[in-house]
């Protein structure tokens, strides 16, 4: 079952048995369709929404007819979250994460009205780093670096205004290094160099607008 929160309660999913939720004043279990806990008498503030009920419309999450604020939470068949999403009228924002299966986070990135805004990391499922990269309203911008499952450095380079610019140096998965040079604005530009597994020159060149300089 896919379920999303107009605000965010304690709960739990088992697979086959629907929603249990619980009073976080009390800890006393309440029925899905309860406005008041029968212990406490504390208010219930979360109301599950049946995915099916929810309508994207123009990039925008609608709930019957209004533009939907909350939060989006799903769940594998073992009770481990597997996405929790936030809106804010409609339109991605706040903190956006996803989980494997076995309860290791695989990604986290920041949502700032529908678009990516700041830090975005992506994990492997044995918990090591794969990807970390920088946004800014919806555009990359910063450094951008990604990993080997094994932990070794795989690439890292300098992104401004959505495209490559500055030094990339990549890696085998050895730690050799396997290529380094410049990119201006998105094109291959001066001095690069290709290394083999061995470490011994592949090549050693130049690039003019993108193009490789033959000599």
């Amino acid at each position: 079952m896919l379920g999303y929160v107009l605000e965010l309660y304690l709960y739990y999913l088992k697979c086959g048995e629907g929603i249990i939720m619980f009073c976080c004043n009390c800890g006393n279990q309440l029925l899905v369709s309860a406005n008041f806990c029968s212990e406490c008498g504390q208010k219930v503030l979360v109301q599950v929404v049946d995915y099916n009920k929810l309508q994207k419309i123009n990039n925008l999450m609608f709930y019957e007819g209004k533009a939907f604020t909350g939060s989006g939470v799903t769940y594998y068949c073992n009770g481990q979250k597997r996405h929790e999403e936030t809106f804010s009228n409609g339109l991605g924002h706040g903190t956006w994460c996803h989980w494997y299966e076995n309860g290791k986070k695989a990604q986290e990135i920041r949502y700032l009205s529908n678009e990516f805004d700041g830090l975005e990391v992506e994990w492997f499922e044995n918990g090591q780093k794969k990807n970390e990269v920088s946004w800014s309203k919806g555009v990359l911008s910063g450094l951008g670096t990604s990993w080997y499952e094994n932990g070794q450095k795989e690439g890292e380079v300098i992104y401004s205004e959505g495209k490559k610019h500055g030094c990339e140096t990549l890696w085998y998965e050895s730690g050799q290094m396997y290529s380094k040079g410049n990119w201006l604005h998105g094109v291959q530009v001066g001095h690069w160099i290709i290394w083999k597994t061995n470490g011994q020159k592949k090549w050693d060149g130049n690039y003019q607008h993108g193009e490789m300089v033959l000599e």
